[in-house]
């Protein structure tokens, strides 16, 4: 089934589906080399496995609601999840201990890195069918940019390779792309 499909990991011959021990995975991702598998999970659970061995080797408790979307840093040293409860939390993937939790107004739908890791920008329900673009530094936690109360929700983003804009999509089926200055803002 599809379930099997998007949790299943290419190696060799053939595909070896990984059994989710916290239940539905809402997001997933790979780390840059390939070497971790993240999955945020209906229960507000982040489950780190070994996608060759099709083994857990790490659950962290954290969230209080669903983790709605979830990536590792370009440089594979962060691990960053939104959730349900309307929080941001980044963790380094040396120890898994965590360095940032950033709180939101709304449900996170969105979030992507920069390239270069030192940015990650969210997408946000900012209430009534609107949405909010923010901008951190994922070193900090500060925030730097912010497009607030969108006329829709974003459900998608993208920094551009070269670091200099970011692509924003939703449920409009429009995509918007917005110009940064050098400081990631």
């Amino acid at each position: 089934g599809y379930q099997d499909l998007l949790v299943s990991y290419t190696h060799g011959i053939g595909s070896r589906p990984i059994r989710l021990e916290q239940g539905p995975a809402d997001c997933t991702a790979f780390s840059p080399d390939g070497s971790l598998l993240a999955t945020g999970n209906a229960n507000g659970t982040v489950s780190i496995y070994d996608p060759g061995r099709g083994e857990l080797s790490k659950t962290i408790e954290a969230f209080g609601k669903t983790v709605s979307c979830i990536a590792f840093s370009p440089d594979g040293k962060l691990l960053a999840a939104g959730s349900e409860d309307h929080s941001l939390k980044l963790w380094t993937a040396a120890d898994w201990k965590l360095s940032q939790d950033v709180a939101h107004k709304g449900i996170l739908f969105g979030l992507a890195f920069s390239r270069d890791s030192k940015f990650i920008a969210t997408a946000s329900n900012a209430g009534d069918r609107k949405s909010a673009v923010e901008i951190f530094e994922a070193a900090t936690g500060k925030s730097v940019a912010k497009k607030p109360a969108l006329d829709y929700w974003v459900f998608a983003l993208a920094f551009s390779a070269d670091g200099k804009s970011i692509a924003a999509g939703g449920e409009d089926q429009l995509v918007r792309i917005w110009a940064l200055n050098r400081s990631g803002s």
